[in-house]
């Protein structure tokens, strides 16, 4: 996992970084997923992600005036730079996604933010509601307006359907696959869904269920490393570590989430990073992402369909 800017790196040594995993019997099992503000792509970058067949997805938050907290080192606005990188991507025919960061002060800019996803050419959007993590302490805590501006970006969509809708996308196959269980799932409870999501840091430390545990150290209830992939196999380490305290404790919590969240079938249980970040633990259930990304963007569709 690389955190900040990927690009940042340099071709030459993003590019033997990578190398490895191009070998014969690999190329068909590895999928490479880049996701950069597209300030450094140039002709070069396009070769590379063609050559290795990158996914490809653009940190950008919409319009010029949604997009003014994302500057560079030096403050300087980045937008027009990311424009450049998008027109690269689209030179070379390269499909990309884009997320967006939704904050306070976009709640009412579902529909810009979709046409502007449009007028790029991207062949996706994501949506991030700005969550408590990390060194964010921040986050949408007006659950009603994100209810609003979920209905907003539907009919946004529904009108315009050209762009496809990460949030949509997940919602409809859960809906479909309760649609075609439903009396499996009235007499049966639904399974836990527990993903591992292995991190491994620059030092060789595996952390489990969020890349951002891999920022935290020292913490007095988790020890979020589970071991180290330069001294023992992957597989090994993740054996061990769905036994480890904190990924049990988290099961408790997606425990806790299907036997009492009526939500629970679309959601799955929540995440852990947003657990911990939000309660300190993650032996927990609802959080403000839940509300904000499961809860509202149920309802808001269900009003609407």
């Amino acid at each position: 996992m690389a955190r900040g800017e990927p690009l940042a790196t340099g071709i030459k040594h993003f590019d033997k970084i990578i190398l490895p995993f191009s070998k014969k019997g690999l190329e068909s099992k590895v999928q490479h997923n880049i996701q950069t503000n597209a300030t450094l792509i140039n002709e070069a970058w396009c070769e590379l992600f063609k050559n290795y067949n990158f996914k490809v997805g653009v940190s950008v938050d919409g319009p010029p005036e949604l997009n003014s907290k994302r500057k560079d080192l030096h403050g300087f606005q980045t937008y027009f730079r990311i424009l450049k990188g998008i027109e690269y991507l689209s030179d070379y025919n390269i499909p990309f996604s884009i997320i967006a960061v939704v904050s306070e002060d976009s709640l009412d800019s579902a529909t810009e933010i979709y046409e502007f996803a449009q007028d790029t050419g991207c062949k996706s959007l994501c949506i991030n509601i700005e969550e408590k993590e990390g060194v964010n302490l921040g986050g949408v805590k007006s659950t009603e307006k994100v209810k609003e501006f979920w209905r907003q970006l539907y009919v946004a969509w529904r009108d315009s359907p050209s762009v496809r809708v990460r949030e949509f996308d997940r919602l409809f196959r859960r809906m479909d696959f309760i649609c075609k269980n439903k009396e499996t799932i009235k007499n049966e409870m639904l399974p836990l869904e527990v993903e591992l999501i292995p991190t491994i840091s620059s030092s060789g430390e595996v952390i489990l269920l969020s890349p951002e545990f891999a920022d935290i150290s020292g913490d007095k209830n988790y020890n979020f490393s589970v071991g180290n992939i330069l001294e023992e196999p992957l597989r090994l380490i993740l054996e061990r570590g769905i036994k480890s305290y904190y990924v049990q404790d988290f099961i408790k919590g997606v425990r806790q989430c299907r036997e009492e969240c009526p939500y629970y079938s679309v959601c799955g249980g929540g995440q852990a990073s947003n657990k911990y970040f939000e309660h300190k633990n993650i032996n927990t259930s609802e959080t403000q992402y839940c509300r904000n990304t499961k809860m509202a963007l149920t309802d808001a569709i269900l009003e609407l369909v």
